[in-house]
């Protein structure tokens, strides 16, 4: 079990347990729903599972998606949080683009929230599981 922060791929089969060690030790998770492909899906699938403020009302800006979520992210009073991404691999297969910009965005909220000087010591540790088929 991995303690950093950051974007990390587990098999299936891995995963549940991995998920159960860091639920004991504390860890807030967050579930996106399974089978998101398309920009739509993946928007639809962060404005149902996470924490946004402002709420998201169009799936049009990358940009508003990831300010969005920052602002969801700092507003959280736990300080360590896993985000599991279930299926992944149909986004990046069918839709590498959206999978190349939606990958870019939660792996910077987790490199940006364990700056100490970003985050005005407000630091949180923030991992994105993955699941591979």
């Amino acid at each position: 079990m991995d303690n950093g922060v950051g974007v990390f791929s587990f098999s299936r089969q891995s995963i549940e347990k991995s998920i159960e060690e860091y639920r004991l030790q504390g860890w807030k998770i967050y579930y996106l729903p399974k089978l998101m492909v398309t920009k739509d899906q993946f928007f639809e699938g962060i404005r149902e599972s996470l924490p946004l403020d402002p709420p998201l009302v169009t799936n049009r800006s990358w940009d508003a998606l990831a300010d969005s979520l920052w602002n969801g992210m700092d507003g959280l009073a736990e300080d360590k949080i896993l985000i599991i991404w279930p299926d992944s691999m149909e986004m990046e297969s069918k839709e590498p683009e959206t999978f190349s910009i939606a990958s870019a965005i939660l792996a910077d909220l987790t490199t940006l929230f364990a700056d100490n000087e970003i985050t005005n010591d407000s630091v949180k540790k923030i991992m994105v599981l993955r699941e591979l088929s």
